[in-house]
């Protein structure tokens, strides 16, 4: 029995079970609870769980403060109630009643900008203080400056902050109910060392500014807005074709059936285009890999797409 699990369960009955969630994350100290009808939420019920220092409801969410070991509280919540993004259809939202004066929007704006932003605040702690202890080993213990410890230690440091567009992109795709791993891949984009080294000077001979987008927030933000309204835009392709190249979903059934079946001209065109490009990965990887065994997408191919 796990430390919160009595808590997981206790708060999962309260809310009215897993199909009035909409989403679950968590900042620093709190676990962060999105519900789709308040009425069949018991707050009362809510108040006395056991390794909870008490609640905050809000714009439908219910916020449990648990403390430092709120990560763990998350883990074995989403294991006990089974959920998870997108893996089940939530309750018809209720309509939201109340003035919506400027203290609700401003209670809106900070309920979804939490979530993208604490998750990020370890990461840069960790960074902060290794770079503090460092200083205090050159400054006062005698390490040299250009030592392999002063060097591990402000490449640590980096980690916590140059990366920021990697981290964000993710929490902030995790919060639009986005794949994550898609933010997460254009904050990579943003600092590949082909990009920071400036030659990347243009796209179809449109200038790119020559920037390091390192440690910025603002860009990365910017660039997820907009891959979430393309993305809005592309699924509203009724054929279903645009859901295929966007989520990936068929990719075992090419595996299973064979990429030459998979290309038939009755297949839906994106549905061969995706089992394509899967085939081109194989192929890529038994040109650069000759040495491994060949023929199995499995080896090769899956480890990119899945």
């Amino acid at each position: 029995m796990g430390k919160y699990e009595e808590l997981s369960r206790k708060a999962l009955e309260a809310l009215g079970g897993v199909e009035n969630i909409t989403h679950v994350t968590h900042c620093a100290t709190r676990l962060r609870i999105s519900y789709a009808r308040k009425s069949v939420v018991n707050e009362e019920g809510l108040k006395d769980l056991p390794g909870s220092a008490g609640i905050v409801n809000k714009d439908k969410q219910i916020q449990i403060i648990i403390g430092p070991g709120v990560h763990d509280a998350y883990e074995e919540f989403l294991e006990i109630s089974g959920w998870r993004e997108g893996g089940a259809v939530a309750a018809e939202e209720e309509e939201e009643t109340g003035p919506k004066n400027a203290m609700y929007y401003l209670n809106k704006f900070g309920n979804f900008v939490a979530p993208i932003f604490m998750p990020v605040v370890p990461a840069m702690i960790t960074g902060g203080m290794i770079l503090a202890i460092k200083n205090l080993l050159v400054n006062y213990f005698g390490m040299g400056v250009d030592s392999g410890t002063a060097q591990l230690m402000l490449m640590i440091f980096d980690a916590g902050f140059a990366f920021l567009p990697v981290y964000v992109g993710y929490t902030l795709a995790s919060q639009l109910k986005m794949q994550p791993i898609m933010g997460a891949f254009l904050g990579a984009t943003l600092i590949a060392p082909r990009f920071a080294t400036g030659t990347v000077t243009d796209f179809f001979g449109i200038g790119i500014p020559q920037v390091s987008y390192s440690s910025t927030v603002i860009p990365i933000v910017l660039g997820v807005f907009f891959m979430y309204y393309v993305q809005k835009v592309l699924k509203k392709d009724h054929s279903g074709s645009a859901d295929v190249l966007l989520d990936a979903a068929d990719h075992d059934d090419c595996r299973r059936s064979g990429y030459v079946n998979r290309f038939r001209p009755d297949r839906q065109p994106a549905v061969r285009l995706h089992c394509g490009v899967l085939h081109l990965a194989d192929q890529y990887a038994r040109l650069y890999r000759p040495a491994d065994p060949v023929g199995d997408l499995s080896v090769h191919g899956y480890v990119w797409f899945g």
